[in-house]
């Protein structure tokens, strides 16, 4: 039985809407003013990646190195949810 294609969809763009909404709050753009607790969102976002590569400033990497991982973790999420989406519409057709 195959997955609701439509579900996956929504699911991506709700997801993806999440991601835009809290990087535009950390970094403060479009006026905003920057809100560091925002970052907490692209943390949990990003969860199961965010803490394994958090502690990169532990190992002599620069604090930015680490900002920069956790903003684009939920990216890897988002490609994850795509292919899955995309395995999944192959595995079993519209005609099937």
């Amino acid at each position: 039985m195959a997955a609701d294609p439509d579900g996956f969809r929504i699911a991506f763009w709700v997801y993806g809407a999440l991601w835009l909404v809290a990087a535009i709050g950390t970094q403060g753009l479009f006026g905003t003013s920057p809100d560091p607790f925002a970052a907490l969102f692209l943390i949990l976002l990003g969860l199961p990646w965010s803490p394994l590569l958090a502690p990169l400033t532990y190992f002599g990497a620069p604090v930015i190195v680490s900002q920069i991982c956790i903003v684009l973790m939920p990216g890897l999420n988002i490609f994850v949810l795509w292919r899955l989406f995309r395995d999944e519409r192959r595995r079993f057709p519209e005609g099937d």
